[in-house]
Parts: C-alpha cells; structure tokens; sequence
C-alpha cells in the first residue's frame, strides 16, 4: 500500500471512530450526562450563580481553539482533497458536541430554537455531517482517479 494510500486509511479509521463516539454519545446521552455532572458540581460548589463569565470563556477558548485547529488542519491536510475538509467538518461536530456541554442560556436560546420540525442545532449538526462526508467523498473519489490514472 502506498504511503497516500495507508495516510488516507489512518484519517479515514480516525474519523469513523470519533463518529462512531458521537454515535455512542447520543445513544446513550453521555453529553448530557456529562453537562448534568458540571451542573451539580457547579451547584455544590456555589458556582452555579456565578457561571455566566466562565461559560462566556470557555466558549471564547473553544471558538480559539478550534479555529487554530482548523488553521493547522488546512495546513498540513492539503492532500489527498477533501481531507481537510473532512476534518473540519468534524471539528465543527466537536465544537457542537463541547458548546451543548457549556450550555451557556444565551447560545441555548439560539440552538434549541425550532425552525418547524427540527432546531438550530440540528441543522449545524447536519451541516457538520455533510462537510466531513463530502470531504470524505472528494478523497475516495480523487483516490480513484489516481488508481485509475496508473492502470
């Protein structure tokens, strides 16, 4: 297997176990498990009152964060195509999965809006899904172009 061949392997087995782990998370409603154990830490700690500003800067360094991620990633991702795009659909899935865990009320107020049927967050969801497939579409393809090419 060529050294391409084996990268886009490892990203591709990457990315189905993260996914596979939000799969996981919903399933069995780790986040909010997770939000509910912070809330009453929080709570027990007379913090609860007070969490505005560090929610409002644990978004501000997520928000950091996963841009400087998304920096790197177009960086270093730059072949096969459509790798950095997978990766960054995938980083807006974390970013998704990690702003439900802060539940600042007023990000709450704007993602749990419904819009018909569904909510705001169901739709960034998607949306995140999409990019990671549709980068991972462009690899697959742009890897049979090449094997194509070669025979």
């Amino acid at each position: 297997m060529a050294a391409g061949n084996r990268r886009t392997a490892r990203l591709a087995a990457v990315l189905a176990i993260f996914h596979a782990a939000l799969f996981l998370d919903i399933t069995f409603d780790w986040r909010w498990m997770l939000y509910r154990h912070l809330e009453s830490t929080a709570i027990v700690q007379r913090w609860y009152q007070v969490r505005h500003w560090p929610q409002m800067g644990m978004l501000t360094v997520l928000v950091a964060i996963l841009f400087a991620a998304m920096i790197v990633v177009r960086r270093r991702f730059r072949s096969p195509p459509g790798a950095a795009m997978a990766l960054e659909g995938s980083l807006l899935s974390l970013g998704c999965w990690a702003t439900e865990v802060i539940s600042l009320h007023a990000t709450d107020a704007i993602l749990y809006r419904r819009l018909g049927a569904l909510m705001t967050i169901n739709f960034v969801w998607m949306l995140a899904c999409l990019i990671t497939a549709t980068g991972m579409v462009r690899i697959v393809n742009n890897s049979r172009a090449a094997k194509g090419s070669r025979e």
